[in-house]
């Protein structure tokens, strides 16, 4: 079965120069835990999670009016709307994602993915499970995770 359906339509997204406080505010208002970051052109050139927001911005004194771009991860992994299911939920299992920006065949976006679409959903077969758990394996990539060393204690609460 294709990604395109099961995957979210609905897909907000922003523009890398809007502010963290707008994604903060769709992000609440719409319920959803990332937003894909688009160009002109609808092309998908980063991502910022909730968990990015709190980690790279909050946590290390930024500002919630500074623009996506410092703050988005920019290199992203997207998939076309052509994809399988199985290969979604293999691509989260190794690069240890729960979202992924969906594109059609010209790079635009036309929706996004989650773990969430995939467990609740009979064709992922249970595989869903099998993924989490791989996306919950603890990372040894610093690269994407600045953060990776830190312990709960050294996180200012």
């Amino acid at each position: 079965m294709k990604i395109s359906a099961i995957m979210t339509r609905k897909v907000f997204y922003l523009g890398k120069n809007n502010s963290v406080s707008e994604a903060v505010k769709i992000m609440g208002s719409e319920d959803v835990g990332a937003i894909p970051i688009t160009d002109q052109f609808n092309k998908v050139i980063g991502i910022i999670t909730d968990r990015d927001i709190v980690i790279r911005c909050l946590y290390q004194d930024g500002s919630l009016e500074l623009a996506l771009e410092n703050y988005m991860t920019s290199n992203v992994t997207t998939v076309e709307e052509e994809a399988t299911i199985g290969t979604v939920i293999t691509l989260m299992s190794e690069k240890q994602i729960k979202r992924i920006p969906v594109t059609n065949h010209e790079g635009k976006l036309t929706g996004i993915v989650s773990l969430g679409d995939l467990a609740t959903h009979s064709a992922s077969d249970g595989k869903s499970s099998e993924a989490l758990r791989n996306i919950s394996l603890p990372s040894n990539d610093h690269v994407s995770n600045p953060n990776h060393d830190n312990k709960v204690d050294n996180f200012p609460l």
